[in-house]
């Protein structure tokens, strides 16, 4: 009786601790991670009192986070009430346009967790805003370089208005995450830039810059031998019948017809940017990243002391398109293609793989530049 009594005791203890869980996971919080703040939400409390209240539709950006993620129907009736869904935010948010649409008939949705304004401050990066703040502070009004995301259904008058708040602006890229304008910014501005009801993130923009057979054999994979090709192209897969093409600092002379032993007869054509006039290589970056791709060791030199080829790159067999995107000193050519512009370019050179051994020093974070080539 007692052993049983104790087994008795222990199921209640049990089932009080699942009721507690239970309880901790409804009242569980969730995050909306924006790039610059975190913003923590708690479950919603839906009353029939709220369903019932009928405040004053409200029109422009907001930001709508899900119990879960949306499901077809449930994206369908949204739309039906005037929600469009723009660009998703973890977790389970979205940034959204609403066009008149009363908010307390939106949260009481069984399907919504909780939905607030997407304030001027959350679409500024918070090294624009460290910087504005500043010259404040000092009593300037600097320039500086932006990159601006307008939303995927902004109108062509909204796109005119957020253009008329830049100075100047050097490319623009129509994508499906929206239209990305690169461009000069009076700090003095950026306010209203940010107010804009087409804007949804402004971040800096800096400049770009640049970031053997051994080399060649640690991705192409080494038989341990010296003087031979990779694995993979011992197993046929040397590139032939693929164009890459490199955009970087141009490569060696320029010019198709005098082209290094390596690469001779597989350069299929150069174009280059700016104030560039022309695609030879004074900087040697870009020919040093060509020859890792596609250089064949066709001299046969080695080095005194391995005996490795030197020229040797992981695809002899492929043809290069080159782009010169940067002059002799490394400097960004100006004005500076957009990134859909060199990826059009190549792909009309006949290119199916690009290598870009440049970009914006951010630390590792994820620009603009990135979830642009992330969709082209």
């Amino acid at each position: 009786m007692k052993s049983s009594g104790v087994a008795r005791a222990g199921c209640e203890l049990m089932a009080a601790a699942l009721l507690l869980l239970n309880f901790a996971a409804a009242g569980q919080t969730k995050e909306i991670r924006l790039r610059n703040i975190l913003l923590v939400t708690a479950p919603a409390v839906k009353t029939p009192a709220q369903a019932a209240a009928i405040p004053a539709p409200v029109s422009g950006l907001y930001l709508v986070q899900f119990e879960a993620h949306p499901k077809p129907a449930e994206r369908a009736t949204l739309r039906a009430l005037g929600v469009k869904l723009l660009t998703y935010v973890p977790d389970d948010a979205f940034i959204a346009k609403l066009d008149d649409v009363a908010l307390n008939n939106l949260r009481t949705r069984s399907c919504i967790r909780w939905v607030g304004a997407y304030l001027p401050d959350y679409k500024i990066d918070a090294r624009l805003s460290a910087a504005a703040r500043a010259a404040v502070a000092g009593g300037q009004s600097p320039f500086v370089n932006v990159s601006v995301l307008v939303s995927p259904d902004a109108t062509a008058v909204e796109i005119a208005g957020v253009k008329s708040l830049l100075s100047s602006i050097q490319n623009e890229s129509r994508l499906r995450l929206g239209t990305i304008l690169r461009g000069r910014l009076d700090l003095a501005r950026l306010p209203a830039l940010a107010q804009s009801g087409a804007v949804l993130w402004i971040e800096p923009a800096p400049k770009r810059r640049l970031l053997d057979e051994q080399a060649s054999k640690i991705v192409g994979g080494d038989d341990g031998k010296t003087g031979t090709p990779t694995l993979t192209e011992q197993t046929g897969f040397d590139g032939a019948g693929v164009t890459v093409c490199v955009a970087d600092t141009g490569l060696d002379t320029g010019d198709t017809n005098t082209m290094h032993p390596d690469l001779r007869g597989r350069v299929t054509g150069f174009k280059y940017y700016g104030a560039l006039t022309d695609g030879s290589d004074g900087y040697g970056h870009g020919t040093h990243v060509a020859g890792i791709i596609a250089g064949d060791a066709a001299t046969g030199e080695t080095d005194p002391d391995s005996g490795a080829l030197y020229g040797l790159g992981v695809a002899s067999g492929a043809d290069l398109f080159v782009e010169r995107i940067f002059d002799d000193s490394a400097n960004e050519a100006s004005p500076f293609p957009s990134d859909a512009t060199l990826a059009e370019d190549a792909v009309r050179a006949g290119a199916v793989i690009g290598a870009n051994s440049w970009g914006n020093d951010v630390q590792g974070a994820y620009d603009t530049d990135a979830a642009q080539f992330d969709e082209l």
